[in-house]
């Protein structure tokens, strides 16, 4: 099945943010959307193994399959390394980068028994090269591209994919919690959901590792 049309799609983080835009986007393009976050029917906390698996059963008995899973779930905390707290750096790591892991893992015995399916990961220009001020962020945005190859890699005789949307600072969420970036120069969330949505619709004969968005002015 080709294009977004009667997919079952799961947005983890869909509540707000960029989740929340993507979520719409879907919609948009005709596909049943579950948008899950920590207060949204089914409940979701990406860090608890439990809540993670309530969530994904939910879905299975709601709708008795899952096409489409976007993590757009996220944390940050941005400051020097000498500054940055434990607690900072593990709500971070387990919102962006064990979420994944857990949502993912979840995703693809639903997708292999299912025929197929793509998930889509939100990865940033700061897990492709250190930034100051972002190792908690940029550990765990790398750690999500290595995840996202070995999902192609053990998926691929299942027609389960994932591919890593990296992006420059985006004027929603997150974003706008970045220290010194102007926000008038950041991607606008319409269009990364816009191509994102292009990127979902393809055809699972089509194995998408990574699409790269950055603004015209090359702010991060």
């Amino acid at each position: 099945m080709t294009g977004l049309a009667g997919k079952v799609a799961l947005v983890t983080g869909g509540a707000g943010g960029l989740g929340a835009v993507l979520a719409a986007a879907l919609r948009a393009r005709g596909a049943t959307v579950v948008a899950a976050g920590r207060h949204t029917q089914p409940s979701l906390d990406v860090r608890s193994e439990p809540s993670v698996r309530a969530a994904f059963a939910a879905v299975q008995e709601a709708h008795g399959r899952l096409d489409v899973l976007v993590h757009a779930a996220g944390a940050g905390a941005f400051g020097p390394l000498e500054s940055l707290s434990l607690d900072d750096w593990t709500r971070t790591l387990e919102t962006n980068l064990t979420g994944a892991f857990l949502c993912s893992r979840e995703a693809m015995g639903l997708m292999r028994r299912g025929g197929g399916g793509r998930m889509l990961f939100l990865g940033s220009a700061a897990g492709r090269r250190g930034l100051s001020g972002m190792a908690a962020y940029g550990a765990s945005k790398f750690g999500l591209r290595g995840l996202a190859q070995v999902i192609n890699e053990e998926g691929a005789s299942a027609r389960v994919q994932a591919c890593l949307l990296t992006l420059g600072a985006v004027r929603v969420g997150l974003g706008r919690a970045v220290p010194g970036l102007d926000v008038s120069r950041m991607l606008d969330p319409d269009e990364v959901a816009s191509a994102a949505m292009d990127l979902l619709a393809q055809p699972l004969s089509l194995r998408l590792d990574e699409l790269v968005l950055l603004p015209e002015t090359g702010v991060l």
